[in-house]
C-alpha cells in the first residue's frame, strides 16, 4: 500500500474506534471502550482491523478502499457474509473467466489487425463462435471477420 492510503486507513480506523466508543451510540449499550489493536493489510485496497474492547472482547472490521473517493470505508463481516462472499465469488469468477475467455482472441485479433489479421486468428474466432452460438458479441465478430473475408476475395 502507498504510505499516504496506510495513513488514511490507520486514521479512519482510531476514528471508528473513537466512534464506537461513544458511550450515548444506541448499540453502545455497555458503555465499551473501543481501541485499535491491530491492522492487517491483505491487499493494495483491502484490510482487516482489529478493535478492542476495555471488557477484552474483540471486533473484526472488514476495511475497504475506494480510489476514486480516495476513502477507506468498513463492515463487521459475518459468517453470513463470508460463507455467501466465498461462494459468490467462485461462481462469479467463473462466469467471468467464461466470458473473459473469448475477449482474448478480440483483443489479438484487434492488435493484429494493425499488421494484417492472419488467418490462424480468424480461424480460431469463427471456431469458437461455432461452439457458442448464443454468444452475441462472438457471433457478431464472426460476421464482420466473414464479410471481411468475403470483400478481400472479391478484389
Amino acid at each position: 500500500m502507498k504510505k499516504e492510503v496506510i495513513k488514511k486507513l490507520r486514521e479512519k480506523a482510531e476514528h471508528t474506534a473513537l466512534i464506537y466508543s461513544d458511550p450515548n451510540r444506541s448499540k453502545n449499550t455497555n458503555k465499551e471502550l473501543f481501541k485499535v489493536s491491530d491492522i492487517k493489510p491483505f491487499c493494495e485496497n483491502a484490510a482487516l482491523v482489529i478493535l478492542l474492547k476495555n471488557t477484552g472482547k474483540k471486533v473484526l472490521l472488514f476495511f475497504y478502499y475506494i480510489p476514486a473517493q480516495n476513502s477507506w470505508n468498513y463492515f463487521i463481516p459475518t459468517d453470513g457474509h463470508l460463507e455467501s462472499f466465498s461462494e459468490y465469488v467462485r461462481d462469479q469468477k467463473r462466469i467471468i473467466e467464461e466470458n473473459n475467455y473469448k475477449f482474448n482472441f478480440i483483443i489479438w485479433g484487434v492488435k493484429m489487425s494493425e499488421k494484417k489479421k492472419t488467418t490462424d486468428t480468424d480461424n480460431e474466432i469463427r471456431e469458437y463462435a461455432e461452439d457458442h452460438p448464443d454468444d452475441k458479441d462472438m457471433q457478431k465478430l464472426k460476421e464482420e471477420i466473414n464479410n471481411e473475408w468475403d470483400n478481400k476475395r472479391r478484389l
